[in-house]
C-alpha cells in the first residue's frame, strides 16, 4: 500500500475513535465541530488519492 492510502486509513480511524470517545465517553452532543471533522477528513483523503495518482503517473512517464 502506498503512503497516501495508509494516511487515509489512519485519518478514518482517528475520526471514528475521536467521535466515539466524544459521544459515548464524554457524553457531549455532536455539534458543528464533529460535523466539520468528517468533511475535513474527506477532503484530505481526496487530496491523498489525487497525490497518489499524480505520483503513479510520474513514475510511469519516467
Amino acid at each position: 500500500m502506498s503512503k497516501y492510502h495508509i494516511s487515509s486509513i489512519r485519518l478514518l480511524l482517528i475520526m471514528i475513535v475521536f467521535t466515539i470517545f466524544w459521544y459515548y465517553f464524554l457524553e457531549l452532543p455532536l455539534g458543528y465541530g464533529i460535523v466539520i471533522l468528517p468533511v475535513t477528513v474527506g477532503y484530505t483523503i481526496y487530496r491523498n488519492f489525487k497525490a497518489a495518482q499524480s505520483e503513479k503517473q510520474e513514475s510511469e512517464q519516467n
